[in-house]
């Protein structure tokens, strides 16, 4: 008994995990502890080394869940004390980012001014390029003295304000529609116009798939947070960073949005359970192959396998999101509180023929006595040889 409970223990631990995964909360961390307290008992030392690592796995998994749940429930405890010390640490990066954009942008349209004779012939376009690619703006023109476009590349949404053509000032921002640019301007030798343009921020939803390379979405890729950019009067203009001028002018405001407590919890959350759902296909393999081959270690793994296709948050991995996401997919007799994603039903479908298909191959479970018990375990032993072993046998049996 302590045996057999020895290999069922990490397979409780594996499952009670993927619950927890799928769902985090104490009683799926407990009872995967009880789990590998089992295994233990059972004698862990026993198994190979594929078993052994496995269970080590799995208890760095529980670790990792106790760890996350201590640290969710200090965010919610202190939550307006982290977000003070993370929005002094981000507002720092921000003024950095932001007078980079600036630096970046004064650079490009000095470089275009000063060359600006060399750009009469279209064959020349790629030089502009040249520049733009190396100071990383969005958009870089070059304007006469009269206001008409003589050379441009890159891509500018909306009209270039007239303001910004003849260059009235250095630096303009303009909120347009969906969109707000940053401009730096220089003057050319003949009076003509350079203009640099930044795209600082865009209000088409990243849900669409709007990723136009703007500050804000870079931003947020940089740091995880969301920033506000408010280019009139503010109501609270000292905890805001903002777009510093040379002359020591604020040209527009930045305002580092404040999250939702429960929503950043579950994104520090998700990352925990991404941690534990890697190291949970990695152990689910270890526990497969070292396995002694019994029908009953054919049975947890392929259970083991399906609770993972079930409650594995995929969801997590970008470019995936639209596979798992629930609402772009419903079977019509299904409940709704037992809605699944088109992912989710996909990797069910996988892991059940796969299961079935291994199960198949497993050896058969031996009666409890009599002579079928005897010619089974023979079977069985006959199928754990080697095949160098088995010809041997077959040998021996020959010349008797």
């Amino acid at each position: 008994m302590p045996q057999t409970l020895g290999w069922i223990g990490p397979w409780i631990a594996l499952v009670s995990l993927s619950l927890w995964v799928a769902s985090p909360s104490s009683p799926s961390l407990v009872f995967a502890a009880l789990g590998m307290s089992v295994g233990v008992l059972g004698g862990v030392r026993e198994r190979g080394v594929f078993w052994v690592s496995g269970s080590i796995i799995l208890v760095i998994g529980i670790l990792a869940g106790v760890l996350a749940d201590r640290e969710v429930s200090d965010l919610s405890a202190n939550w307006n004390t982290f977000w003070a010390e993370r929005e002094a640490e981000v507002g720092g990066r921000l003024q950095e980012e932001l007078q980079a954009q600036l630096r970046s942008g004064e650079a490009a349209a000095d470089q275009l001014a000063r060359g600006a004779t060399e750009f009469e012939r279209l064959e020349d376009v790629p030089t502009i390029q040249d520049i733009r690619a190396e100071h990383g703006v969005s958009a870089l023109a070059l304007y006469d003295s009269d206001g008409r476009l003589r050379i441009w590349d890159g891509v500018h949404r909306g009209k270039v304000p007239e303001e910004v053509q003849v260059g009235r000032d250095r630096y303009a921002y303009f909120d347009l529609p969906l969109f707000g640019y940053l401009y730096v301007t220089a003057l050319t030798p003949d009076g003509g116009v350079a203009v640099a343009a930044q795209l600082m921020r865009t209000d088409l939803p990243l849900e669409i798939g709007a990723r136009l390379g703007d500050f804000g979405s870079e931003f947020l890729d940089l740091t995880g947070e969301h920033i506000r950019i408010n280019p009139g009067t503010v109501p609270n203009p000292e905890s805001l960073s903002g777009l510093v001028l040379p002359n020591g002018e604020r040209l527009f405001d930045v305002l580092i949005e404040r999250p939702d407590r429960a929503d950043r919890a579950a994104q520090v959350l998700g990352r925990w359970q991404w941690l534990v759902s890697s190291g949970l296909l990695i152990a689910w393999l270890l526990l497969a192959v070292g396995g002694v081959p019994r029908r009953s270690t054919c049975v947890f793994a392929a259970g083991g396998f399906l609770f993972l296709a079930a409650f594995v948050p995929l969801q997590q991995i970008a470019g995936l999101e639209p596979l798992f996401d629930q609402t772009l997919f419903a079977l019509p007799p299904w409940p709704s509180a037992l809605k699944m994603s088109l992912g989710r039903l996909a990797l069910l479908v996988f892991a059940g023929e796969s299961s079935s298909a291994r199960l198949q191959t497993c050896p058969p479970r031996c009666p409890k006595r009599g002579a079928r018990r005897s010619r089974c375990r023979s079977q069985r032993s006959r199928q754990r040889l080697p095949e160098r072993q088995r010809q041997t046998v077959r040998r021996q049996r020959q010349s008797s």
